[in-house]
C-alpha cells in the first residue's frame, strides 16, 4: 500500500509467505509478542488508511502475479487477510 501511495503504477514483487514463516521460525515466536507487533502494525496501517486522500484510492501497483491492484483493493485484502489469520488462530486453539 505504501509503495502504491508513494508511486502510482509501481511494480510490486510477489513473495512466498510460507518461506518467510519458515526462515524466521514464526512457530517459535512468543504469541504475546506477535500479537503486540500485529496490533501496532494494524493501528499504524489504520491511521494511514484514514488519512488517504480520496483521489489516491485509485492509485495502483502492478503485482507480479495478480496484476493491477488499487489502494482500494489492497485495503480489502488486508481486511480479509486479518480474518483469515483469526480463523487460523481459532483452529489452532480448538486443537489444544
Amino acid at each position: 500500500m505504501r509503495l502504491i501511495l508513494g508511486e502510482n503504477g509501481v511494480a510490486i514483487q510477489a513473495f512466498d509467505q510460507d518461506v518467510w514463516a519458515g526462515k524466521f521460525e514464526y512457530r517459535k515466536r512468543d504469541p504475546q509478542q506477535s500479537l503486540a507487533a500485529f496490533r501496532a502494525l494494524r493501528e499504524n496501517n489504520l491511521a494511514l488508511i484514514k488519512s488517504i486522500p480520496k483521489a489516491m484510492w485509485d492509485n495502483y501497483g502492478m503485482h507480479s502475479e495478480r496484476g493491477k491492484e488499487s489502494v482500494t483493493r489492497v485495503v480489502h485484502m488486508f481486511a480479509g487477510h486479518d480474518l483469515n489469520h483469526l480463523a487460523q488462530i481459532e483452529r489452532i486453539l480448538k486443537r489444544k
